[in-house]
């Protein structure tokens, strides 16, 4: 038997979470690209304002974590 550190349910629980964050982020660069960033606007500070930014990209590659990992356990259940 195998010992995890992170459950499978609990990973799954932080890819979804991971995907809302990093689709907050896309929202934020769309808005940015039309002149308003939201992030800041809703922040107010710019210690705020980074620390945003900082979980973003730790959701980033949070979800390409999930998605490299579901594609892997995908391919070894089609061999």
């Amino acid at each position: 038997m195998s010992q995890d550190l992170i459950s499978k349910e609990n990973m799954q629980m932080i890819c979804k979470v991971s995907v809302v964050i990093a689709a907050i982020g896309a929202i934020n660069w769309y808005t940015t690209s039309m002149g308003a960033n939201l992030v800041a606007m809703v922040a107010g500070s710019s210690k705020v304002e980074r620390f945003i930014y900082l979980l973003v990209g730790i959701a980033g590659v949070i979800v390409l974590y999930c998605v490299f990992n579901d594609m892997v356990t995908l391919r070894q259940r089609m061999y």
